[in-house]
């Protein structure tokens, strides 16, 4: 039995840096967010950038770095959201654009993760580009405080967007990397306390 609860506390502490769930939103600490819907991890920040044209957020989630603090990993396989394309899911067209497109990442996030409510996040109630473009001078956009989303210029902001910004995203779950060495050697710390526990009990 207290091998059993050695065990377990060894679990708990491991499971600490990849476990504490909102929904599908799962915080993987150091500013990451999983969502284990679609298996992509947000920046917890999304408030960098400033105002950008399609090329430009284009450039800056090319260029972007991440530390990731817990994991002691540089991120630096960013990119844009993706929108579907097409996307029966959306509803009526309001003067946001269409509503309820839970097709595409951002709508993913934003309708069916409630991302607003989830406390998770620090996201600017304004525009934010999708890397899928609906022509050759068109891309998505998706509207953070009206939940809209449709196409526009690439060189140009909405006449009705303060800004137009980019939200990096990438693919996968950062908990796959392994854990840093120092919890490394407390668990195996705690599995040699099993061991020795084991020892005296058989002798």
């Amino acid at each position: 039995m207290k091998n059993s609860r050695v065990l377990g506390a060894a679990f708990i502490c491991f499971s600490i840096h990849t476990t504490s769930g909102n929904a599908a939103l799962i915080d993987r600490g150091g500013g990451l967010i999983y969502d284990s819907d679609l298996d992509i991890t947000w920046v917890a920040d999304a408030t960098g950038g400033g105002d950008l044209t399609w090329y430009e957020a284009m450039d800056y989630v090319a260029n972007f770095t991440y530390y990731d603090s817990i994991r002691n990993v540089t991120w630096t396989d960013w990119r844009l959201p993706e929108t579907l394309v097409p996307d029966p899911s959306c509803g009526a067209e309001e003067g946001f654009g269409y509503i309820d497109c839970t097709g595409s990442e951002l709508g993913h996030l934003y309708y069916i993760e409630d991302a607003n409510s989830s406390g998770l996040f620090n996201i600017s109630w304004e525009y934010y580009w999708s890397g899928t473009e609906c022509g050759t001078d068109c891309a998505y956009v998706f509207s953070w405080f009206a939940g809209g989303q449709f196409g526009t210029n690439k060189d140009s902001i909405p006449h009705f967007a303060s800004y137009t910004m980019a939200f990096p995203v990438r693919d996968g779950d950062v908990a796959a990397v392994p854990i840093p060495p120092a919890l490394w050697l407390f668990g195996s710390g705690l599995l040699g306390l099993v061991g020795i526990a084991r020892r005296k009990k058989a002798g």
